[in-house]
């Protein structure tokens, strides 16, 4: 991924990006959501980017060229959704220059543009020759974990009243912070639960009216992982097969383009078991 971008690597959100300007964040089927999202030219981009910032107040610069005047308007419309709702974020912040650094990347692979045919041919050789097949693998993992959600949350689909957060994880983003804790409350923001067969518990993202959120308990996939290694290869090589689980862990979070940050974590709906929601509906 790196040779193909260029950079110094690190964990990107490409196709969150991409999902957000293609309206697909919550598409569940890959196919589905990579059409929609590997369709889009960089004016088609830019006019669907230009209605989500008018809704928010926010107009674009006019005397930038093309892929500048994207990339401007999207950081800002970003920025503005967390500004709103109390979070301290200034332009120079990491995460405002992260996004800024994975909208100029999803620049690149629009259609017309120059990573466009070899990106989409490496993510989809990823997908379908190693990610669907080990995703297909952990199926009831993630299956548990979605029943799990609809118990605590109190049912798979609740519209009109917030979620019942009291029961969530301890580290879920939405106790973790006073300012969405806020929103979601009042109703601010609508909830987008999914779950996902890392066993991440925090990772999110915040667009214009919606919060995504994961539901899982921390280590879920990772302790199941240790005790498969401990039966398979015993206390003797554990140590081993731990120490390639990390490093598996690791590349497979990078190559799943998502990031971890203190205000933002990329998520890729198009590669995630999705459990669409508005204020606390869960499907």
């Amino acid at each position: 991924m790196s040779a193909l971008i260029g950079g110094s690597g690190g964990f990107y959100s490409i196709l969150e990006s991409g999902a957000f300007l293609a309206g697909v964040l919550t598409e569940s089927d890959y196919s589905q959501a990579t059409l929609a999202i590997r369709g889009l030219s960089l004016g088609t981009a830019f006019e669907r980017l230009a209605g989500q910032a008018a809704s928010l107040g926010i107009e674009s610069q006019a005397d930038l060229a093309p892929v500048a005047q994207l990339v401007d308007l999207y950081v800002r419309t970003r920025a503005s959704v967390y500004q709103a709702l109390g979070f301290n974020l200034s332009m120079d912040d990491i995460q405002v220059l992260e996004m800024r650094r994975d909208i100029e990347v999803f620049a690149r692979i629009l259609a017309g543009e120059d990573l466009h045919t070899r990106f989409w041919h490496w993510l989809d050789r990823f997908y379908y020759e190693a990610y669907r097949p080990w995703r297909q693998a952990y199926h009831e993992t993630v299956e548990d974990a979605t029943e799990r959600a609809s118990s605590v949350l109190g049912g798979r689909n609740k519209t009109g009243v917030p979620p019942d957060t009291s029961l969530l994880p301890v580290q879920n983003p939405i106790l973790r912070y006073p300012e969405l804790t806020s929103a979601v409350q009042s109703g601010r923001v609508s909830v987008y639960f999914w779950s996902q067969p890392f066993g991440m518990s925090d990772i999110w993202t915040l667009l214009p009216g919606l919060l995504i959120c994961s539901f899982d308990e921390r280590g879920l996939l990772y302790n199941k992982f240790l005790t498969y290694a401990d039966d398979l290869a015993g206390r003797a090589r554990a140590w081993q097969i731990r120490l390639a689980w990390s490093f598996y862990a690791s590349t497979a979070i990078l190559v799943w383009i998502t990031r971890r940050l203190p205000l933002s974590l990329g998520c890729l709906g198009p590669l995630s078991v999705s459990m669409p929601g508005s204020c606390g509906k869960l499907v």
